[in-house]
């Protein structure tokens, strides 16, 4: 496996972690963004922007800072309206990237940016919050197709 595979999969676990209940997809070409929405919430990982490398010619290594769009959605939950839904999940995973920089070693950082986020509303429907958000994840490789 590829070292930005292996990044990315192990992103989708750690965010997986976070909420157990969640249906989390991405990085699977059987998995496509969920048409409904759970009582555990959603999200999906996408496979994002590994951008133009830094290199260093000798021997050849190329530098990544892997930018990766992350969606979650959720519902009002226990009392909670549907963004203090998001924000305690959107804490675990801070926290989770926090306890853990290198994704067990995987990259040499990683990193979140601030959430953009939100809530859909139809008529006759219970509003779902949203919440978009990316993790760049920076790791080297040998090849360029790594």
């Amino acid at each position: 496996m590829s070292q930005r595979l292996d990044v990315l999969v192990a992103i989708v676990s750690l965010i997986a972690a976070t909420r157990p209940q969640a249906d989390v997809r991405g990085m699977s070409n059987d998995d496509a963004k969920p048409d409904e929405v759970g009582a555990g919430g959603a999200a999906f990982v996408r496979s994002g922007d590994p951008g133009d490398p830094s290199i260093d010619l000798s021997p050849p290594t190329y530098w990544w800072d892997h930018t990766v769009p992350v969606e979650l959605t959720a519902y009002a939950a226990g009392g909670e309206t549907s963004q203090q839904v998001l924000d305690g999940w959107l804490m675990a995973i801070g926290q989770a990237v926090e306890a853990d920089r290198t994704l067990g070693g995987r990259c040499s950082y990683l990193d979140v940016s601030a959430p953009i986020d939100g809530e859909t509303s139809a008529p006759g429907a219970v509003p779902l919050g949203w919440a978009d958000f990316t993790i760049t994840a920076s790791y080297e490789t040998t090849s360029p197709l790594g």
